[in-house]
């Protein structure tokens, strides 16, 4: 029998990272996805089972998915340059969105319940009140947050159509580093 893990995609980054830790210190069983473009080899203990790889790469995910049970995924994987983003909206569209289907379509095959997305209170774009109410209209100024609004989407869908629950973090500029 498998072992069940919850993925975490994007560990190496900073928030994800910062989640990982938070799992060791609770002996919470779980497995890495990270293709370390922004994130950092060194704040993933050899101990954890880590795969890197990209999001999309179908030969890894099939690999991933079949060695674990994965009872639910925490999604941190994703490019967050708001700058970035207007420069090369492409790369956004490309790696925040269209890398993450095949992501959510191992999720839906091997009935994974549920996913928590890293979003961004980006969604809002120039909101007309504070504080920002979740149910606040989505307006996006950027392809930052016009990807993570369209991720949101594909997940209300993916809930609809295939009963993958989730839920998405709209946080603003993470700060602060692990006491350790």
């Amino acid at each position: 029998m498998k072992s069940p893990k919850i993925l975490l995609t994007g560990a190496g980054g900073y928030v994800g990272s910062h989640v990982l830790q938070l799992f060791l210190e609770q002996d919470m069983p779980c497995v890495v996805l990270d293709d370390l473009s922004k994130g950092h080899r060194q704040a993933l203990p050899s101990t954890i089972p880590f795969f890197e790889a990209n999001i999309d790469n179908e030969k890894v995910l099939d690999e991933l998915f079949e060695s674990f049970t994965i009872s639910g995924v925490l999604h941190f994987a994703g490019f967050i340059e708001v700058g970035e983003s207007v420069n090369d909206p492409l790369k956004y569209y490309n790696n925040n969105v269209v890398s993450a289907i095949p992501l959510l379509e191992k999720c839906r095959t091997f009935q994974v319940p549920w996913i928590v997305f890293s979003s961004s209170a980006a969604v809002y774009g120039e909101p007309k009140t504070a504080p920002i109410r979740e149910d606040a209209p989505h307006s996006p100024t950027n392809p930052y947050g016009m990807t993570k609004w369209i991720f949101e989407e594909m997940l209300r869908t993916y809930e609809t159509l295939h009963g993958v629950r989730s839920i998405s973090l709209r946080y603003f500029n993470a700060a602060g580093a692990y006491p350790k």
